[in-house]
């Protein structure tokens, strides 16, 4: 009876394993549907600079942007004394918005995104992008970064 129940815990616990493994893998789904991203130098946290020099329509690049957006990690690390070098603006096919700051750090090592805060009672929040993420946006803005 314990090696029967042994056996069972096993095989769950292998199954759930093998499971959490294969869904790392799976492309992550999108919230909504970005239709055209732009990108300008930036002005500073308390507005939104609309000069663009970039800005694409091209599906496989506004959906990478979006992902990476919408799989940065929360941060407490208070990157708020850095002015922010880019503004991020993302039009929906839904015709919604969504504006971010993006600060980079440690030589362009580390990259932050930071929520546009043209409200002064709403805090700014921050989100730290992953070394892949960043390295897909720098791309975009080429000699600009």
């Amino acid at each position: 009876m314990l090696r029967q129940f042994v056996l069972s815990l096993s095989s769950g616990l292998l199954a759930c394993g093998l499971t959490a493994c294969q869904s790392n893998n799976e492309t992550v789904k999108l919230k909504k549907e970005p239709k055209t991203i732009s990108i300008s130098q930036s002005k500073g946290y308390n507005g939104f600079y609309d000069d663009y020099f970039y800005s694409s329509q091209d599906q496989k690049v506004t959906e990478t942007i979006e992902r990476a957006i919408e799989s940065a990690a929360p941060t407490n690390k208070d990157v708020m004394i850095l002015r922010p070098m880019y503004d991020i603006y993302i039009e929906y096919k839904d015709s919604s918005h969504k504006e971010m700051h993006l600060t980079l750090t440690d030589k362009g090592e580390q990259g932050y995104l930071s929520t546009n805060n043209s409200n002064k009672e709403t805090p700014t929040k921050f989100y730290k992008l992953s070394k892949q993420d960043l390295k897909n946006i720098t791309d975009l803005i080429g000699d600009k970064a």
